[in-house]
């Protein structure tokens, strides 16, 4: 269990490195004050050690382990967002998703990648109609805004339906090929994206 030393609607960890922590801690200083002062942050928190350091860490990772504890159902995703429309898809994806009872999004990842993760809670069991147009409305969100239905997890099985929306006829030509052209006896990952 832990407890969030700062507040607000959407939190970021930044890592800074330098040769010594106190130069570290002075650009870590510099950056926070520079924003807070053109009022794109309003709270921070600067660790004061290696051990304050994990312990953020550790929050950020824990939080998502959490919700498999405290929600009976779940529905994680794993989507790619332009850098510059991060914030605006959080609250496209939220909205939708906080009108209806029950449901309790949290959103996660490594902003820098482009990788956002949503983790949608509940405290009933998802049917497969619900689930699916959870799906269906998340990723037709992300892909509105110019993101992509998968970030570092891959396709897999699960997103194989979905794939067309965030890629083109040509494109998905193109994948099949390769497939073809690099594994002509379908022996690489045979069921997940394309079988020849």
């Amino acid at each position: 269990h832990f407890t969030m030393p700062i507040k607000g609607p959407l939190l970021a960890i930044v890592e800074v490195r330098d040769a010594t922590i106190g130069g570290a801690q002075q650009k870590m200083e510099a950056l926070l004050s520079a924003e807070m002062e053109n009022g794109t942050v309003t709270d921070g928190i600067i660790a004061q050690s290696h051990a304050q350091a994990r312990s953020l860490w550790a929050m950020r990772d824990e939080g998502p382990a959490t919700y498999s504890q405290v929600f009976t159902d779940n529905i994680g995703f794993d989507v790619s967002v332009p850098l510059s429309r991060m914030v605006e898809a959080v609250h496209k994806i939220a909205a939708p998703l906080r009108i209806r009872p029950g449901l309790h999004p949290m959103f996660y990842g490594h902003i820098g990648d482009q990788n956002l993760h949503v983790v949608v809670g509940t405290d009933e069991t998802f049917t497969e109609a619900q689930s699916g147009a959870i799906k269906d409305d998340l990723y037709r969100t992300v892909v509105s805004l110019g993101g992509t239905i998968s970030a570092e997890h891959g396709i897999g099985t699960l997103k194989k339906s979905y794939l067309s929306m965030s890629r083109s006829p040509v494109a998905l030509a193109l994948m099949r090929d390769l497939k073809r052209t690099l594994d002509p006896k379908n022996i690489l990952n045979p069921g997940r994206v394309f079988d020849l």
